[in-house]
């Protein structure tokens, strides 16, 4: 799942799905100036565990079918509504990585491996150019799964599940910069908001949770949120979208809503 502006789009996925054709190939975009879901064109090929992000098109990267990890990095063409499957494959093929991106340029952080070991590649892939290639400073093992990455300021930050907090850069080597105290989640959403980082959900000593926080990076305290999420919930897709006040129907204080 992934988001532009006012839309949202979510493909393929490890359920049935809503159609007959099953859900790992499913497409659909909710369009947020009409308050509707769109089912768009299927993906050229099944995807679960994979990445997306919205520029100018769509991307999915990576991510596996029923057999493998791929390293495919398939685009959605918007004014055509197309897909097409770039000539320029991930540095390896992964699943369920963290990632971010920092302009155009999207990074993936560990994840499975086809052999279902675990991966320490930071690895980029430039929407621009369609160059992709491996940064040259590993994670280090407690990083490779069950962490998320935000784009904190322009700069790649990973929460790991441990609360440690790290400073990731093609420049310079990654390295812990804080660490949120009595953490210990897996499964949870993040993303940036109001300067901060936002944490919602996850699991914590095999509880799903339905709590939201924020994260200061810079005074390193943790702020309890009074809202909470609607249900309780792990290892879920989790992005950022602008939703019309009209169409709200549950309004927590600004007209962000975080879905």
């Amino acid at each position: 799942m992934c988001s532009k502006g006012l839309d949202i789009y979510v493909s393929g996925g490890s359920g049935p799905g809503p159609y007959k054709t099953g859900g790992k190939t499913v497409f659909l975009k909710f369009d947020g100036q009409e308050n509707e879901w769109i089912k768009l064109p299927h993906l050229p090929m099944e995807r679960q565990y994979h990445a997306m992000y919205a520029f100018d098109n769509v991307y999915v990267f990576g991510g596996k079918d029923d057999q493998r990890c791929s390293n495919s990095v398939l685009r959605f063409n918007t004014p055509t509504n197309t897909w097409i499957c770039s000539k320029t494959k991930l540095y390896e093929p992964v699943r369920s990585p963290a990632h971010t991106c920092v302009g155009k340029r999207v990074y993936l952080f560990g994840g499975f491996l086809s052999d279902n070991t675990l991966s320490n590649t930071i690895q980029c892939f430039n929407c621009e150019s369609e160059q992709s290639y491996r940064v040259s400073y590993k994670l280090p093992d407690f990083a490779r799964l069950n962490s998320k990455a935000v784009n904190y300021k322009e700069q790649m930050i990973v929460i790991c599940k441990d609360g440690t907090v790290l400073k990731c850069s093609e420049k310079d080597s990654t390295r812990p910069i804080s660490k949120i105290t009595k953490f210990d989640r897996k499964g949870f959403g993040a993303c940036c908001f109001e300067n901060k980082i936002l944490i919602c959900g996850g699991e914590v000593s095999f509880s799903t949770r339905k709590d939201m926080m924020l994260y200061d990076l810079k005074s390193e305290i943790v702020i309890p949120m009074q809202e909470t999420l609607p249900i309780s919930v792990s290892h879920f897709c989790f992005t950022k979208a602008i939703v019309v006040r009209d169409f709200l129907k549950t309004e927590c204080g600004t007209s962000m809503a975080t879905i």
